[in-house]
């Protein structure tokens, strides 16, 4: 998928949330916070082969640190996300 697409794709759906209530996006990005937890262990193995590939190519290490993933970043992403649900939704809000 290009950036092009990307884009229009994000555009699109954009168009479908705003249309939700808090709470189906509020359910969505729980279910999202959930699945990081839950899947934590997968992502770190596949997470692995792009460390490897970053150190091959010379990537600075700094910036590999930055794509590294850990235990406790996924946490902290999923905490993340839970406080993005506790704030009230800006969505037509001026």
């Amino acid at each position: 998928m290009t950036l092009n697409e990307m884009g229009a794709a994000a555009q699109k759906t954009s168009r479908f949330l705003v249309k939700l209530g808090q709470d189906h996006k509020n359910a969505a990005l729980g279910r999202v916070a959930r699945a990081l937890e839950d899947q934590a262990q997968e992502l770190i193995r596949a997470n692995e082969t792009d460390i490897k590939n970053a150190c091959e190519k010379g990537m600075k290490e700094s910036l590999i640190d930055r794509l590294r993933l850990t235990t406790d970043r996924i946490n902290s992403m999923a905490q993340g996300i839970d406080q993005i649900i506790s704030l009230n939704d800006p969505v037509g809000e001026i």
